[in-house]
């Protein structure tokens, strides 16, 4: 009788072993496959979400909280649109300016993007991969990056939240719009293509 015993516990022991690693397998895989792709989309506010979507789509203006906005995206709740909303940003003269100009190189900027030329850096804003891209790739940032900075600054005030914050989202925005094979920054600030990029290395 007594040699059972330890083989009974052997097995008990094995069984337990067996279990936990297959737990910790399906965590991993769960945190892999969906935890990111539910914090990117999460994490966009939904009246800032309304307003990139107007810049992609190339629409000509500001979404209102009227029938047209609220069918295209969750509606604002009141206190959202109470006082200086985003909503009022198409009197800002800059701003408007800036978002129509982002529309017009939209389609340079996907040239360049799948010609590995630019990418969608941390901060935000788009960069050069390499030091050898053409001037008119350099000007092209440029002036994409001066837009950008009116647009998060314009959407800070807007909003009451910080510019960073805004550019945080939006670079999240842009990291859903990419295609698998253009290139964004990792956490150590490499150029990799977005189907290899790592998102639990940084806090996209």
């Amino acid at each position: 009788m007594k040699p059972v015993m330890p083989i009974c516990m052997l097995l008990v022991f094995l069984t337990l072993i067996t279990s936990c690693a297959s737990h910790r397998s399906e965590t991993t895989s769960d945190r892999d496959t969906e935890t990111p792709q539910i914090c990117l989309t999460a994490d966009i506010h939904p009246e800032m979400q309304q307003l990139f979507k107007a810049l992609m789509l190339s629409q000509d203006t500001i979404p209102e909280d009227d029938e047209d906005s609220q069918a295209s995206g969750p509606a604002p709740k009141p206190s959202d649109t109470d006082g200086d909303g985003p909503q009022n940003l198409a009197g800002d003269e800059q701003f408007m300016a800036a978002l129509r100009q982002m529309k017009e190189r939209k389609d340079d900027l996907i040239d360049a993007k799948s010609n590995a030329l630019l990418g969608e850096t941390l901060s935000g804003r788009v960069g050069p991969v390499r030091e050898d891209v053409p001037e008119s790739v350099l000007e092209l940032t440029r002036s994409e990056n001066r837009n950008r900075e009116i647009f998060f600054k314009a959407l800070a005030r807007s909003t009451n939240q910080p510019s960073e914050e805004i550019a945080r989202q939006y670079r999240i925005f842009m990291y859903r719009l990419s295609d698998d094979g253009h290139l964004l920054q990792d956490g150590r600030g490499r150029w990799v293509e977005k189907k290899e990029l790592d998102l639990q290395a940084v806090d996209w």
